[in-house]
């Protein structure tokens, strides 16, 4: 059964006005919030083999780290159009993922990456997921049926937030 990671990019940095959005690195919150969600997914056995990520510079890096603790994927590949997309874009993104994939991450922006993460959950989200989708945060979808119907498929199986993790919830 295929899984679908969403990853919400970790906490940026905007002490520098003079960066486009785009352009804005991670934090010293964000960086660490990577190393606390790569270790929750390696210890949990979450190795996606296919990664795509917006090109925003702190999507980038939040991969980069996170990529540090996990199995290295068989395909990864910035895709342009996840960039502050809305959810039916990162939909249609995911349902190119190939046939034969196990498992694949999307490393994205709000609002697009809450709104599909609601749209997915349907009428039973996590409490926390049904408020908010924080920084650096997880989804876990399981999919009962091909990458390119997802959408019609896909349950929650978890929600976790760095937070929970160093609170050891």
């Amino acid at each position: 059964m295929p899984v679908l990671y969403l990853l919400r990019h970790a906490k940026s940095d905007w002490k520098n006005p003079g960066l486009t959005d785009r352009s804005r690195p991670l934090n010293a919150r964000g960086r660490e919030a990577c190393a606390i969600m790569g270790r929750y997914m390696a210890r949990e056995g979450m190795h996606p083999d296919h990664a795509l990520i917006s090109p925003a510079r702190r999507a980038v890096e939040t991969w980069q780290l996170l990529r540090r603790h996990i199995d290295p994927p068989r395909r990864e590949r910035l895709v342009e159009d996840a960039y502050l997309a809305d959810w039916q874009t990162l939909t249609d993104i995911i349902e190119d993922v190939p046939e034969g994939t196990d498992s694949a991450i999307l490393i994205g922006h709000n609002p697009g990456m809450h709104d599909l993460a609601l749209h997915l959950a349907g009428e039973t989200p996590d409490p926390v997921l049904e408020r908010k989708f924080p920084t650096a945060a997880l989804a876990v979808f399981a999919i009962d049926g091909p990458w390119a119907d997802f959408s019609r498929s896909a349950r929650l199986k978890r929600f976790v937030t760095p937070r929970q993790l160093a609170r050891g919830e």
